[in-house]
């Protein structure tokens, strides 16, 4: 997609990343999956080629197949986010690439969309 703008979210760290990303996941597991979950891409199309996009990024994201994982390789899913964020990097003109981290605010988050900056405090 040429001239597309590319925001890279990056953490402190792999391992803050991964910290963050097994709670998202855990968080999932335990409040928000249904009992019936495994069942859902055999009774509906849709969620067939969701669970399938599911399993793509989680092995882009994570190397592992399965967002229900309760062991993982943490040195595994480090090394993943660690060559994403290389390969977005390399991939992307550095004119098109803002690299951000959360709690930096609006003002290069909107600088770079070219858009004013909201009288809102930043969530």
């Amino acid at each position: 997609f040429p001239g597309v703008k590319v925001i890279l979210m990056e953490r402190e760290s792999s391992s803050a990343w991964l910290k963050s990303y097994v709670s998202m996941l855990s968080y999932y597991r335990e409040n928000n999956r249904p009992w019936y979950y495994r069942l859902l891409p055999w009774l509906s199309n849709i969620h067939d080629k969701l669970d399938r996009l599911t399993v793509h990024n989680m092995i882009l994201s994570t190397a592992s197949n399965s967002m229900h994982r309760t062991t993982i390789c943490q040195s595994l899913w480090e090394d993943q986010y660690t060559r994403h964020n290389a390969a977005v990097k390399g991939m992307v003109p550095s004119s098109h690439l803002l690299v951000y981290r959360v709690g930096e605010g609006w003002d290069r988050l909107c600088d770079f969309l070219d858009k004013d900056v909201p009288d809102t405090e930043f969530p």
